[in-house]
């Protein structure tokens, strides 16, 4: 019996050990844990002083920079959803100027011109494939594709083809950091988004037709595009 309970007494001594090592485990990588946190908290204390030294010699007061900070953030994310607008935009332009025969659908050739235009496109990036199987899906018909852009614009309803447009400002952004390297990866964003808003704007495309020409004919067509683009209501 005595045997059997100093067996036992080992064999729960065992784990006890077993557990402690564990413990001591976790105990040291919660101290470099710990460690780490005290070297960022350190860090972003010394950013502070800098940021609130900065303010200070502007006779600024933090509070109201966090505040501008804040609101600039908005602002940029207004900015990008212009450039998202102005980029569908320019898209819906050119799947109506593809449409050739002006039977308000794209087939064949008129969907390959489209995407001469849009690798033309200088500043920004078509995800192909997406935008392929969008004309896929409604038989080139101008009218359906148009109308599921606008679901794609207003974020009516979770499409696979969300990623149909990417604004790429690289150039833009290594432009600006070849200027000027001070200034931080959210400055270096913002600022890009404010190029790409203005470059989008002021950039105007050409989308008329190589053999138009003044006739009543040509009116009626241009009337009818028209038609198509205020049902899409973008």
């Amino acid at each position: 019996y005595r045997l059997a309970n100093i067996l036992s007494l080992r064999s729960f001594i065992n784990k006890l050990r077993e557990n402690l090592q564990v413990l001591m485990n976790l105990n040291d990588k919660l101290s470099n844990e710990s460690n780490k946190l005290v070297t960022q908290t350190e860090s972003l204390k010394k950013k502070e002083d800098e940021v609130k030294g900065i303010v200070d010699k502007q006779n600024y007061s933090m509070d109201r920079f966090i505040k501008n900070m804040k609101a600039d953030k908005d602002i940029n994310e207004e900015m990008k959803e212009t450039v998202d607008l102005l980029m569908y935009q320019t898209l819906v332009q050119f799947v109506i100027s593809s449409d050739r025969s002006s039977d308000f659908t794209i087939h064949g050739k008129e969907i390959e011109l489209l995407f001469v235009k849009l690798h033309a496109w200088e500043y920004f990036e078509i995800n192909e494939g997406a935008l392929r199987k969008i004309i896929a899906k409604h038989n080139g018909e101008i009218d359906g594709i148009l109308t599921y852009l606008s679901k794609l614009i207003h974020h009516t309803e979770e499409l696979e083809e969300d990623d149909l447009l990417d604004y790429h400002i690289t150039e833009v952004k290594r432009k600006f950091k070849r200027i000027s390297k001070r200034y931080s990866t959210m400055t270096d964003e913002h600022m890009s988004t404010r190029n790409a808003c203005a470059i989008v704007a002021m950039h105007n495309f050409d989308i008329s037709d190589d053999d138009s020409d003044s006739s009543d004919d040509e009116d009626n067509k241009l009337e009818r595009r028209l038609k198509v683009m205020r049902r899409t209501s973008f």
